[in-house]
């Protein structure tokens, strides 16, 4: 609705004014269909009875027992696993698992699903103790204590793996660990041996010494041969002078008359050859020079001098000799510089091969550092293993049953008595809710409580259905209603009806009928207006929409019956295209004069509510017509609140065609 519709009176609120309900008629409902509910609880039970006997089979129940020792054990400091326990009531939690379940029914060979035998294992703890007892209902005495002892058994072995879970995550993650580190360490193995096999490598620190032996010894070689090489150049150089201060010619031969000269000439030969080959400090030579001095001083008391007697000259031998000792000491020099290139050479190689036996030491120890640590680790999960392997091997459960469980010798109840009450109590529970239900949620009119509490209009009088009950009781009742109206018209001076309802066939016309049959034979003059959907020819004069919508100045009606005037209102779909207003339909009444009353039949209150409440709203009283549980108490309650937000409140109700089971006087 528009905004200005909220600032009167609040709307109901339909989804609890809607709920209210007639006790009477609720009670009248339950009794009515009571019979049925018996009997859909009957057969209910006797399909039941029927089921029960032919599905539910006797079953036997075989009980194992199994006593709990607890276990007061020390770990030691080598077995550092302990082995895990678990309360009493998650141990009752563990039993019914599907790996318990799956074992037995694999031990057993049987051909049912863990959920069959869950349903039939049950599991109980004695009273503050620590037995258990395993209880199997199966519709085999035999199979039933197999499941019961198959049950416990499997739950020892599932309860010590359970217990045991912790360590043997434990030794599994060792023995994934150890089977990665052995694999590590055989492909860094294979590494190492193709490492040494690719470099021809035993040992890189002996490798490496020897090559600095034979760097040091090299280069002690090339020392040595510098010292050669700097002793031909000083003996070069000597040559070169001896050379330079040696004649061209000397005397090659001379005849002295004194033996001295001629000796001592003899030795100075001797000692120039002996220079030759020896240096000053050879014994050789100081013994020539000792010779000389002492052969000197001898001439030297000599007076006079020696004149030999003829001298011969010719090409010096000493010259030759230089020439040659120079040549000598020059092709050794050049000798000793080429040792030495070669000698730089095999340094330089050696001092290469030194650098790249440094790089491939670093890459080998970092190869049998990765090697060495994975063995390390290798033995520290090695050592972890075996202490898990003890604690595994000393871990043992601490449940063992105390009494196997026997076949039954007598079945169970099988509860068919009290499955067939149960069964029967429930279709009465649920046909009584059905009902029950069925009724409240109902939305129909149904008795004076839909009107006063709900639609809130007061209610002039109850109908029932003229074909269920006596004909006077009918009039009785219409009496009843007629009396009502004219009543609540008795201060008007020409009081205007309006009967409206929400569905058609609601006896809205029938009622009107008989009202102003009532009010005829009292001598009443009334005009009817009928509401119609299509016209005719021979009504057409009468119709009053063309004065209503100001297309014409006058109108008229059909006076065939002096009594009863009528006229009619076309609710065709012309009407949606134009607006009547409230103050029209006013003026229209208030044209009238001559009559007693007045009564327009309107049409289905919701085809048209702007046309509805405007005709309504002008006149006296609004009558609403509900046809009994067919009418909808949420329809009548919107229009009466849309009429009240117009400040029109004088609507009443009537219900008409009540069944002759639910009719109750009024008065």
């Amino acid at each position: 609705m528009n905004s200005e519709y909220t600032n009167g009176e609040e709307l109901l609120d339909p989804g609890t004014a809607t709920l209210k309900f007639d006790r009477k008629i609720l009670n009248i409902v339950f009794r009515k269909r009571l019979k049925y509910i018996i009997i859909a609880t009957l057969i209910a039970m006797v399909l039941a009875g029927i089921w029960a006997k032919v599905r539910v089979q006797p079953v036997w129940k075989a009980n194992c027992f199994i006593i709990r020792a607890p276990k007061n054990m020390s770990t030691p400091a080598e077995m550092p696993y302990l082995y895990q326990t678990f309360d009493l009531n998650t141990v009752l939690e563990t039993v019914r698992t599907r790996a318990v379940l799956l074992d037995v029914i694999s031990k057993l060979r049987l051909r049912i699903s863990p959920e069959d035998l869950y349903k039939a294992l049950e599991v109980q703890r004695g009273n503050r103790s620590n037995v258990l007892k395993f209880s199997v209902t199966w519709n085999d005495p035999v199979l039933s204590a197999q499941l019961a002892n198959a049950t416990a058994e499997s739950f020892i072995i599932n309860n010590n793996s359970l217990q045991n879970s912790a360590t043997n995550k434990i030794l599994s993650y060792y023995t994934v660990q150890q089977r990665e580190r052995t694999k590590q360490i055989l492909d860094l193995e294979e590494q190492y041996e193709q490492f040494r096999g690719q470099y021809g490598v035993i040992s890189i620190p002996n490798e490496s010494q020897t090559k600095f032996d034979q760097l040091k010894a090299i280069e002690l070689k090339m020392i040595e041969n510098n010292l050669k090489i700097t002793e031909m150049d000083t003996k070069i150089k000597d040559m070169a002078e001896k050379i330079s201060k040696t004649p061209p010619e000397a005397v090659r031969s001379w005849t002295y008359t004194a033996t001295d000269e001629r000796k001592l000439l003899q030795l100075e030969r001797e000692l120039e050859m002996l220079r030759t080959k020896y240096t000053d400090d050879n014994p050789k030579i100081q013994k020539v020079l000792k010779e000389i001095n002492d052969l000197k001083d001898i001439a030297a008391t000599k007076s006079g001098r020696d004149i030999p007697e003829s001298v011969t000259w010719g090409p010096t031998d000493l010259l030759d000799v230089y020439t040659i000792d120079r040549s000598r000491f020059e092709a050794e020099k050049r000798a000793a510089i080429d040792v030495n290139e070669e000698y730089q050479i095999r340094v330089n190689n050696i001092r290469a091969e030194l650098e790249t036996l440094t790089q491939i030491q670093k890459e080998f120890f970092e190869l049998e550092r990765k090697l060495q640590l994975n063995r390390d680790i290798l033995r520290i999960i090695e050592g972890r293993l075996s202490e898990a392997r003890m604690a595994m091997e000393s871990n043992v459960s601490d449940y063992e049953i105390i009494e196997l469980a026997k076949t039954p010798k007598n079945p169970e109840g099988t509860k068919r008595k009290l499955l067939v009450v149960a069964i029967g109590l429930i279709t009465f529970l649920v046909g009584t809710v059905f009902v029950v239900g069925n009724e409240i949620l109902d939305m129909s009119i149904k008795s004076e409580v839909d009107f006063q509490e709900v639609i809130r209009i007061p209610l002039l009088g109850v109908l029932p259905n003229e074909d269920h009950v006596d004909k006077n009781v009918f009039l009785r009742n219409m009496q009843v209603v007629t009396d009502n109206i004219v009543r609540l018209c008795s201060s008007k001076e020409t009081p205007v009806v309006c009967f409206g309802s929400d569905i058609q066939e609601t006896g809205k016309s029938f009622l009107m009928n008989d009202t102003m049959r009532f009010l005829i034979g009292q001598k009443k003059r009334i005009l009817f207006i009928d509401s119609l959907l299509s016209k005719s020819s021979d009504i057409e004069p009468y119709i009053i929409n063309n004065w209503l919508y100001d297309n014409s100045d006058k109108y008229q009606f059909d006076t065939t019956d002096t009594m009863l005037h009528k006229a009619y209102f076309l609710a065709d779909d012309s009407i949606f295209n134009s607006l009547i207003e409230q103050s029209k339909v006013t003026s229209f009444f208030e044209s009238l004069d001559g009559y007693d009353y007045i009564f327009w039949e309107l049409f289905d209150c919701h085809y048209n509510i702007q046309l509805f409440s405007a005709i309504s709203s002008a006149s006296d009283i609004l009558i609403l017509i509900g046809r009994f549980k067919r009418s909808s108490r949420q329809i009548f309650q919107n229009v009466v609140q849309y009429l009240k937000h117009r400040n029109f409140s004088n609507v009443y109700g009537v219900i008409n065609y009540v069944h002759k089971d639910y009719y109750q006087e009024k008065f």
